[in-house]
């Protein structure tokens, strides 16, 4: 079996919030194998402010700022819409 690669970033997604039906934008991880998208977290990020140091804070801003240069997913459709 063939060893396969993942990682995780930021990425803005789109989707159909249950509540009132209206679209929303937010930020969340996505999880690759083989550079192809594979899991989504469920939730905003809650957990942003639990940092150890000033560095991990700017580390996860620059990799929430480097999500505004990929494409937006949307979740209603994901990962279909990443399979072509």
């Amino acid at each position: 079996m063939k060893d396969q690669k993942s990682h995780w970033n930021y990425r803005i997604c789109s989707y159909t919030h249950e509540r009132d039906n209206q679209r929303y934008l937010a930020i969340r991880e996505i999880h690759y194998k083989d550079d192809i998208p594979v899991a989504v977290s469920t939730a905003e990020l809650d957990n942003v402010n639990e940092f150890e140091s000033l560095d991990d804070i700017t580390w996860t801003i620059d990799a929430m700022k480097s999500a505004m240069n990929k494409p937006i997913l949307d979740l209603d459709n994901f990962p279909e819409e990443l399979k072509n």
